[in-house]
């Protein structure tokens, strides 16, 4: 590929990144009315992976790195390990600006920026892992003392 054509797609993956973020915004604001929308859970995890993975294919790596968690704690809001508060909305919606940021630095120097996003990578682990796991252990707790209530007293007869 020429660079021409490579600056070319790299100018297209900003504008469709940039449409991308702004759906974002505007999917969190509903979602902070009704946290538990499964659909809308699902359009917002497709659109940030979907800049996960175009930013991955031109070796933006920070920006790949960066979309990658945020993408794992919605993965993990999606399929119902937790429901989104007021706080991890924040910090996704940190996690977008900082991605304007980046994507702003590319489009001006081709380059990611020299910004530090280390702490919000490490935020989006510890809260969104950490709440996954508790719930999980919470479910599987319920899930076996219902099937200890469900247990006939006759199955060794």
């Amino acid at each position: 590929m020429s660079p021409a054509e490579n600056d070319s797609l790299i100018r297209e993956f900003i504008i469709e990144s940039y449409e991308n973020l702004d759906q974002l915004d505007r999917e969190f604001i509903e979602l902070e009315k009704d946290p538990t929308n499964r659909k809308r859970l699902a359009g917002v995890f497709r659109n940030a992976h979907t800049i996960k993975v175009t930013c991955g294919f031109f070796g933006f790596s920070r920006l790949e790195s960066l979309t990658h968690v945020g993408e794992n704690l919605l993965s993990k809001a999606r399929d119902g390990c937790f429901q989104l508060n007021a706080e991890m909305t924040s910090a996704l919606l940190a996690m977008i600006d900082a991605v304007r940021q980046i994507l702003g630095h590319i489009e001006a120097s081709g380059q990611e920026g020299d910004g530090d996003y280390d702490g919000s990578c490490r935020c989006f682990r510890a809260s969104g892992f950490a709440s996954c796991r508790s719930i999980a252990s919470r479910n599987q707790a319920g899930k076996a003392r219902r099937r200890s209530r469900h247990v006939s007293p006759n199955l060794g007869d």
